[in-house]
């Protein structure tokens, strides 16, 4: 005799079609279309419900003992209430840590009374798509910005990319910024940002420069030729002729830094004071030894026209092998002469001085290639002395530096130990007071020596400088960059430098 099925599977199999979906059986909806479409509805009963069911909080979590030895003990003695069995419960007297040791559960397992209102609910932004090929459905986030793919390749790379590793998207737009920048690179093979930016500066796509680099060219993280885009298909350490495209980085300081003892002011008011800045020269990148513009820290040796600078540059005497990492194809000493005679005159600049070509005669007899320090990796160029042309050591010194020399004026003042290179206070901090009687004195006692270690006649050019770059999204990273700075005994090739902006 077959047994009579229950009467709920009889009605799930009439009525395949009852579910909850999207929250369309709420009572106030239902209510709602029960109003608005009457006479054109009919009502099925479909179940009975006896009893409900009201919790006013969550249920607590329980913890099961039934398996637990201890616990099973316990409640076989202690717990029945019976004398015989109590005097039986034994605790264990046995030492040390044992395994599986059991925990009694506490007599609560939440603090919370009520659920939390997470409020899920799907990103708006997000849709669901298939491909066309697969039919796998996947979700695109539309907000998320389209990341760059600048091909940044490292200096020593064996081949360098030939292309795009993606095409162009359909914006004509973009497309004609591509159209330009192309055109540029087959006027120069490797440009700077900023040279290039100068270049298509007039163009009214000029803002997807960014996006646009990646489809026309490369740039290496490090090396003579770091961050400069260069064409595809182009690669200047296998040939000479790549040489006047090298890059000399400088850092540069603001005139107003940011030490301690200065005023709070807010970031963007930086940023705003630039942005009123509406005379925009298109020859920025180009240095000629008596104007700076401080949008960029990058030159390249072909836009600086300085006749000193390009009578160093235009030497015959070059390397054999291309330098990956500092030099390229020039020596170590004329990249060194370049990169001093730049820096000095920068420094000049910045104070409002001019430096005559005559101070610069003990640099130009350095010889190109200087043997005795090549493995060092340095070279000593003697640098003219600033303080004979008019420029103070402190004129221009960053927050930083300044800050340095007012604890060496603390030192003096105290009769401390000798402090190398600032053993005694330049004049702007007796000038100024900073120093106190103390520091002043101490500028009117100064030997020659002390002077000369302050002031300094030398700088060492430290050519195994490089160090990693962090990249971000974009490509912006940390460069090595020269220094410029007063205190040339203290001028060293420092890193850390910000690469936008060229």
């Amino acid at each position: 005799m077959q047994e009579a099925e229950p009467e709920s599977m009889i009605h799930n199999d009439q009525s395949p079609g009852l579910l909850s979906h999207s929250r369309l059986d709420d009572p106030s909806y239902l209510q709602k279309r029960l109003r608005d479409c009457r006479g054109y509805y009919h009502i099925e009963p479909v179940g009975s419900i006896e009893q409900t069911h009201r919790y006013r909080g969550l249920s607590d979590f329980h913890y099961s003992t039934t398996h637990g030895n201890y616990m099973t003990k316990f409640r076989n003695t202690i717990m029945t209430g019976d004398l015989d069995k109590i005097k039986q419960y034994k605790l264990d007297p046995s030492r040390g840590p044992k395994q599986m040791t059991e925990l009694i559960p506490p007599p609560t397992m939440t603090d919370h009374p009520l659920p939390f209102n997470w409020g899920y609910h799907q990103n708006p932004t997000i849709r669901v798509t298939t491909d066309h090929q697969t039919g796998k459905k996947t979700l695109i986030n539309h907000s998320t910005p389209a990341r760059l793919a600048t091909l940044y390749v490292a200096h020593d790379i064996p081949v360098t990319p030939s292309g795009p590793t993606n095409p162009p998207p359909n914006d004509p737009l973009l497309i004609s910024v591509i159209e330009e920048l192309q055109a540029a690179l087959a006027e120069r093979p490797i440009w700077t940002r900023r040279a290039i930016m100068n270049r298509i500066g007039a163009s009214p796509g000029v803002y997807l420069l960014k996006p646009a680099m990646q489809y026309v060219g490369y740039q290496f993280r490090g090396g003579p030729w770091r961050d400069a885009i260069i064409r595809y298909g182009v690669d200047p350490r296998t040939d000479p002729k790549y040489r006047f495209y090298q890059t000399l980085f400088f850092k540069i300081y603001d005139e107003v830094e940011k030490v301690p003892g200065q005023p709070w002011t807010d970031i963007r008011s930086e940023y705003t004071r630039r942005a009123q800045v509406t005379d925009v020269s298109l020859d920025s990148h180009i240095f000629d030894g008596t104007k700076l513009s401080l949008d960029g820290k990058i030159w390249q040796v072909c836009d600086i026209t300085d006749p000193m600078i390009q009578r160093l540059a235009s030497t015959s005497t070059l390397r054999s092998t291309c330098d990956l990492e500092v030099n390229g194809w020039y020596c170590n000493g004329t990249w060194a002469k370049i990169k001093a005679v730049m820096r000095t005159k920068i420094s000049a600049i910045r104070a409002g001085k001019h430096v005559p070509d005559e101070a610069f005669e003990t640099v130009l007899k350095v010889p190109d290639f200087v043997e005795e320090k090549a493995k060092a990796g340095k070279v000593s160029i003697p640098m003219p002395d600033l303080k004979k042309v008019g420029i103070k050591v402190g004129e221009s010194v960053n927050g930083a530096r300044k800050k340095r020399i007012r604890m060496a004026a603390r030192r003096w003042k105290a009769g401390g130990a000798k402090i190398p290179r600032l053993s005694a206070v330049p004049e702007d901090i007796a000038v100024t007071g900073d120093g106190s009687t103390a520091a002043e004195e101490s500028v009117e006692t100064m030997t020659e020596d002390q002077n000369a270690s302050v002031y300094g006649t030398e700088q060492d050019y430290d050519e195994d400088e490089m160090i990693e770059e962090e990249y971000d999204d974009e490509g912006g990273h940390d460069e090595d960059e020269d220094e410029v700075d007063y205190d040339e005994a203290e001028s060293e090739s420092e890193g850390a430098g910000d690469s936008g902006g060229r």
